[in-house]
């Protein structure tokens, strides 16, 4: 399988590579992890240095100036989680094109794709919930024993509840990305695209597992690669500016601040666009040589399932 899933992601890489359309995809695929990201650099600067980000996230701003920078941002997130989405469809409709025509008709996929967009958006928004309200199921009461000094207690049941959650969440995770392709690609229902996919799930956990620590792992390689390279050209272009400002009185300190972070972060998020676009297309090869194409009408409906390559 270690294989397949090399040989794979070499093609969603010369995919991504041979057309720029899955690179503009990849910008409006990636910003949850751009904000995943955000996020986790701010908490560890919290645990590293607790009053730095205090002091930035306190102002003396106007209440009104707040609502509507809370809306604004409401408003952005929601119009980038349906782009997001949109995307999503768009790309699986564009993978599965070049597989079977050789050849990528833009017009086509995006009539295919846009029906899809509501139905993604409302799998994504279940899965999620799901996987959050498994989650709280299984912590709440080693947290609560925990807290209430019965650590041995905790601990036996917080390796009972590992045994039983990560293997759901491992497929759940799963299902949440082949369900919507049975659904888009296969043309199938989404309750029926879901038992298929836990079908598919049963069939070749170990392949499937194998795929999903190698496509962890190179996400991981690609988002640090993406963030080194911002910074590196954050750091460049301080120091540019700063030979700038000695030498001729050009670019303050602050501007060159914030221009040189503009700069590194425009960097950061075009090369995780490459690392996004590159996984969804991984993703939805691997579903194509995996599930089986949709029954015809006269077929019995228990040969619509997956049956996954061994």
């Amino acid at each position: 399988m270690l294989g397949l899933s090399g040989k794979i992601f070499r093609q969603a890489l010369l995919l991504a590579k041979g057309h720029r359309t899955f690179w503009r995809l990849g910008l409006l695929l990636s910003w949850p992890t751009v904000i995943k990201t955000f996020f986790i650099i701010m908490f560890l600067t919290s645990v590293m240095r607790p009053g730095v980000l205090a002091s930035g996230l306190t102002g003396q701003g106007s209440p009104r100036a707040s609502i509507w920078l809370g809306l604004s941002v409401c408003f952005g997130i929601v119009l980038l989680t349906l782009l997001h989405f949109r995307s999503s469809a768009i790309l699986r409709h564009a993978v599965m094109g070049l597989r079977d025509k050789g050849t990528l008709d833009m017009p086509r996929v995006i009539e295919q794709a846009e029906p899809h967009t509501v139905t993604l958006l409302k799998a994504g928004m279940l899965f999620t919930l799901a996987g959050w309200a498994g989650f709280v199921v299984f912590a709440w009461p080693v947290a609560y024993l925990a807290v209430g000094e019965k650590q041995a207690l905790a601990a036996a049941l917080a390796g009972v509840a590992a045994a039983i959650f990560v293997p759901s969440a491992f497929v759940l995770y799963v299902c949440s990305i082949m369900a919507p392709n049975f659904t888009c690609l296969r043309g199938m229902t989404p309750v029926k695209g879901l038992h298929a996919s836990m079908d598919m799930a049963r069939r070749a956990w170990p392949n499937l597992l194998l795929f999903t620590a190698l496509a962890w792992f190179l996400e991981i390689v690609g988002i640090a690669a993406s963030f080194l390279a911002g910074t590196a050209v954050y750091a460049a272009f301080v120091l540019l500016f700063r030979i700038f400002y000695d030498m001729y009185g050009l670019v303050g300190p602050v501007l060159a601040q914030g221009l040189a972070g503009t700069l590194g972060f425009m960097v950061f998020f075009m090369s995780l666009a490459w690392v996004s676009a590159v996984q969804r297309i991984a993703w939805t090869m691997l579903f194509l040589e995996t599930a089986r194409p949709a029954k015809a009408e006269d077929q019995p409906e228990e040969e619509a399932v997956a049956e996954t390559v061994t």
